[in-house]
């Protein structure tokens, strides 16, 4: 979609044309040239990394414009381009939310196969992976993210799977984790209903857990705070914390 909107800056009249497409991953590019003064330097004539402001009906430059001798943020565009392409801006994000939706039920069918590869870097090596396929391994315990690094295949995921696999497979190689962290979930939950359970037969209060945190007083010649929570005969949860010095 290409338009044009004329506008007085600085007692000049100029025009402003954009340029607007699908971008990476269903989001808009804007891209945008007045003559003499935006654009120029590009091979296209465009700036690009415009947005469309929804709340002002504008489309805005990524950083303040000068222009005609005036700092300019964006330009206010008319209502019936505005809304075109608010409607290409939401049929763009519907196609995305679908096709990774797709790509989604496409792994978990087995269509699409998982797969890692090794990447050596400076101060971390390992089997990475990207997208919906890292999203599913790290549901399942078999991946993590890394800052700065990104997705990593846990280890012995290889080792036991390959470089390329299935979901499937994925999930049976998870299961025996997977059944285990249900049950100590489901065995931590007990001893809290326990203590509850206790606190109300006894109308004391019973001791839940316990930690060591920066003091939250900074009045008092504390470093450390030791932190209690305690179940209470009513069912409550009592926090109490007691300074350090």
């Amino acid at each position: 979609m290409n338009f044009t909107v004329n506008k007085e800056i600085g007692g000049k009249k100029l025009e402003f044309v954009y340029e607007v497409k699908k971008g990476e991953k269903g989001s808009l590019q804007i891209g945008c040239k007045v003559e003499g003064y935006v654009g120029a330097s590009t091979k296209t004539g465009m700036v690009y990394g415009c947005k469309l402001n929804q709340d002002k009906k504008a489309i805005t430059f990524s950083t303040v414009k000068t222009i005609a001798g005036k700092k300019v943020g964006g330009i206010v565009i008319p209502e019936e381009i505005f809304v075109e392409i608010k409607k290409m801006q939401d049929d763009f994000k519907n196609e995305e939310e679908a096709k990774q939706e797709q790509e989604l039920n496409d792994i978990k069918n087995g269509k699409i196969a998982i797969e890692v590869k090794f990447h050596d870097g400076e101060y971390l090596s390992g089997h990475t992976l990207h997208g919906k396929q890292a999203e599913l391994l790290v549901e399942l315990g078999l991946a993590r993210y890394v800052d700065g690094w990104g997705y990593l295949a846990n280890n012995g995921v290889v080792e036991a799977l390959g470089e390329t696999f299935t979901y499937s497979q994925a999930v049976e190689f998870a299961q025996p984790k997977i059944l285990a962290a249900e049950k100590l979930v489901a065995s931590e939950k007990a001893k809290v209903e326990a203590k509850f359970l206790e606190a109300k037969e006894t109308g004391k209060k019973v001791k839940l857990e316990s930690w060591m945190e920066d003091c939250n007083d900074r009045n008092e010649d504390c470093s450390l705070d030791n932190v209690i929570t305690y179940a209470m005969p009513d069912g409550t949860v009592k926090t109490e914390r007691n300074h350090t010095w």
